[in-house]
């Protein structure tokens, strides 16, 4: 059977059925040739929008899912891929993962010997899914897998709580260790669970906010004490989205040496994709006031 698409194996013995289950992809980033085009056969997934038009870039289809496609390249559809329709736009820093086609292959190339890949789903959140980006350095260059809060249990901290005041207390004596092999450190998600709880308390009354006192070490090490609002803590939620809910002990004081814990589920602020970048550069504007 003749196809316009080089690099996609509609049928071969090693998965014997079309459809199969997908390959195990490689994690080395794939390189651009001479012409900026990612050309190999790469089977990389996780991509970055590098695309500096303000206009964003376009992302082409026609609401087919990728195994949808797949099943028009194996009866010979002659899709114009560069023809398709708009389906929507990716701004520059955006991330998407590729659609893996059975051949194992991520990059597909046209008539015109252009190289496209197909987005599955976008990583940020409102962004385009089930459509082909072109696949050149001009507008995507490969990342590794993101990392995101979900991929590691909560981490561990006592959190005591009284009267609009809170103390957050760590084990951690360097916070400025990675939290999960990332970019987001320990300290970044100590912030990030100071305003997912603020919210938390606020919605039950809290106002007009919480005084935090951060302590590192078992409580040896006085980070600083944070005053957040609840009109920022939940602007903060509405900017960066929330994502799982988390179990998260609280411990309020009822009284003096008695207490009572209570295990709740919390939303976790949805840091993943360009929004860990962009929570990084947020933290440095929050400052102890004392």
């Amino acid at each position: 059977m003749k196809t316009i698409f080089k690099n996609i194996i509609f049928f071969s013995i090693s998965f014997g059925l079309l459809g199969a289950s997908q390959t195990a992809f490689s994690s080395d980033l794939p390189q651009a040739d001479a012409n900026g085009n990612y050309s190999g056969r790469t089977s990389h997934l996780y991509w970055q929008v590098t695309d500096p038009d303000p206009n964003g870039l376009n992302c082409r289809g026609d609401g087919r899912s990728g195994a949808e496609m797949n099943t028009a390249f194996y009866y010979g559809e002659n899709v114009d891929i560069g023809g398709l329709p708009v389906r929507g736009t990716f701004q520059n820093g955006e991330t998407f993962k590729a659609y893996g086609f059975p051949s194992g292959w991520t990059v597909t190339r046209d008539r015109q010997d252009k190289t496209w890949v197909f987005v599955d789903r976008a990583l940020d959140a409102g962004g385009p899914k089930n459509c082909y980006v072109r696949a050149n350095r001009n507008f995507i260059r490969p990342i590794r897998e993101p990392q995101t809060t979900s991929q590691a249990p909560a981490l561990p901290m006592t959190i005591l709580l009284d009267e609009g005041v809170a103390q957050l207390i760590v084990p951690n004596r360097d916070t400025t260790q990675s939290a999960y092999g990332g970019d987001l450190r320990l300290y970044d998600v100590h912030i990030a669970k100071m305003y997912e709880v603020t919210r938390i308390l606020c919605d039950r009354g809290w106002s007009p906010g919480v005084s935090w006192y951060y302590f590192a070490g078992g409580g040896n090490i006085d980070m600083g004490m944070f005053e957040i609002s609840c009109r920022e803590a939940r602007a903060i939620a509405s900017e960066f989205e929330l994502s799982y809910t988390e179990t998260t002990t609280l411990v309020y004081s009822i009284g003096e040496r008695q207490s009572r814990t209570q295990y709740q589920e919390i939303p976790v602020l949805d840091l993943v994709g360009s929004k860990i970048p962009k929570w990084l550069d947020f933290v440095q504007t929050v400052r102890p006031v004392q």
